[in-house]
């Protein structure tokens, strides 16, 4: 055998491994697993997620936050009382920053900064509204936390504009002063415009190097023509306490279900008739209608489900060959 049929046979059995190896290979199956309460999580309402610098996976619930090793869940909670824990269990955002300092904002405790390094009884502290002192947050409720270019964070609130945060101070301050007060969501577009999706009054632009911002007319309906035009009233007691109701939210839906299946006949004329026992169902929300328990504690929200059935029944004629 010569050379060149040497070379054409190595040349076929290298292509032949390589088609088998291609074959052979199977895409990577995914795989998903469902991690609850069941699991150490504290609320099966996650509201955010991030991973920080060490690896650990944090996640903001309904109900406290949690680190997540991969195998085993860290839970923290505020303990009422105490200014050593987390300032409030309804985590909204998460935000690490490059100093690993991690910044959590809740719903009813305003602002909490988490320094791993330093002793447990110190990691934690809270910025917290509190009544007659000006140099406080001026609102509990964060929804979202940016940092721009310059290390400020800035805070989307609700009931108080957009803050801007300085770490070394800490202090506050709110450059934008008209509008609608509630601020859902924040981007950093380039190095100095700070986007502001707010509740109601479409977007903002701040300037954050001038602390200058601007309103953009053409989206003032942005977030109201969303789905049941979610709004929320901030009720406030005595105890400092503020809750959030939710509003403009009554809607009845309607289900129509073939409950029995369907029946036939065909007679000897070929008449056919077609039968079917339907439940029809509504549900009505009573958003609108604030619930609470005697002591105020908890805020409950009403459903009624109304039930009925209908059996239709229909003629038609055939002809059959």
């Amino acid at each position: 055998m010569n050379n060149l049929s040497m070379m054409r046979l190595a040349s076929m059995f290298c292509l032949t491994v390589l088609v088998c190896n291609f074959a052979g290979a199977q895409p990577p199956s995914l795989y998903f697993e469902n991690i609850t309460t069941q699991n150490g999580l504290s609320h099966n309402k996650v509201n955010c997620i991030i991973q920080d610098k060490r690896g650990f996976i944090w996640l903001g619930t309904n109900d406290g936050l949690n680190r997540y090793d991969g195998s085993r869940f860290t839970v923290f909670k505020n303990t009422p009382g105490t200014t050593s824990t987390i300032s409030g269990n309804i985590i909204t955002d998460l935000f690490e920053d490059d100093q690993q300092i991690l910044w959590i904002a809740t719903a009813d405790g305003g602002l909490t900064k988490y320094d791993y390094r330093l002793e447990p009884a110190k990691q934690f502290k809270q910025f917290k509204n509190l009544p007659g002192d000006s140099v406080s947050i001026p609102v509990n409720i964060i929804n979202k936390i940016v940092q721009d270019t310059a290390g400020y964070l800035w805070l989307a609130t609700s009931g108080y504009y957009v803050l801007r945060f300085d770490k070394n101070k800490e202090r506050f301050l709110s450059p934008v002063n008209s509008g609608t007060k509630t601020v859902l969501a924040l981007t950093l577009r380039d190095a100095n415009t700070l986007w502001a999706g707010r509740q109601g009054g479409g977007l903002l632009y701040i300037n954050t190097a001038k602390l200058t911002y601007s309103m953009d007319p053409r989206y003032n309906d942005l977030y109201t023509k969303t789905l049941n035009k979610n709004e929320f009233v901030d009720r406030y007691y005595d105890d400092g306490e503020i809750r959030r109701q939710q509003t403009k939210r009554n809607r009845n839906t309607n289900i129509i279900t073939a409950k029995g299946g369907v029946d036939y006949l065909i007679d000897v004329h070929n008449s056919i008739t077609l039968s079917a026992l339907y439940s029809s169902e509504k549900i009505l929300d009573h958003g609108d209608e604030p619930f609470f328990n005697a002591d105020l504690t908890e805020l409950k929200r009403l459903w009624q489900f109304l039930e009925d059935e209908v059996k239709y029944t229909a003629f038609a004629t055939a002809v059959f060959t």
